[in-house]
């Protein structure tokens, strides 16, 4: 679970302790590890998200898979993550040529990119709004998408994320 959201563990620590009344054993495991070019601030800023996800992974109510990395680089939510994995695997099923994991890679790549995605995605949908509303703030991100997309340079990332 760890790893997909982008925590690479160097070190592992296991305790084992019995309490006296005769309960099963349980383990303590602390981790010692990198999440690769973050900074503490930018750690901060995702901590909620991320353990929310972790919860979500652990208990199997979210996937465990590359997609989770949206959760620490975009700083999505694991609902919202659940967005971009529903996408891709319909377009694995489309027979698209580029597959799941490349698609997360990419969209982890884009984090500015993937999030306007996001909000645009939950724009369309938010059932509490006027449809004048929906569409001025839908115009004008689709404009900031598209701006960004200028900024793509490999061709299949731009596929990707015009998919």
């Amino acid at each position: 679970v760890l790893d997909y959201m982008g925590f690479k563990t160097e070190k592992e620590y296991s305790y084992r302790l019995t309490p006296p009344d005769g309960l099963p054993s349980i383990w303590i495991h602390d981790l010692l590890g990198t999440v690769a070019n973050f900074s503490t601030e930018q750690l901060a800023q995702v901590k909620h998200v991320f353990a929310d996800a972790f919860l979500a992974g652990w208990q199997q109510a979210a996937d465990s898979d590359r997609f989770n990395s949206l959760v620490t680089y975009v700083g999505l939510s694991w609902r919202e993550v659940l967005i971009f994995r529903t996408l891709a695997r319909f377009l694995d099923l489309a027979q698209y040529p580029l597959g799941k994991s490349y698609m997360a890679q990419t969209l982890a790549n884009y984090p500015q990119i993937t999030r306007l995605l996001c909000d645009l995605f939950l724009q369309r949908h938010r059932p509490h709004q006027t449809r004048a509303e929906a569409e001025r703030i839908c115009a004008d991100l689709d404009v900031q998408i598209l701006a960004a997309l200028d900024s793509v340079e490999k061709l299949d990332d731009d596929k990707v994320l015009r998919s």
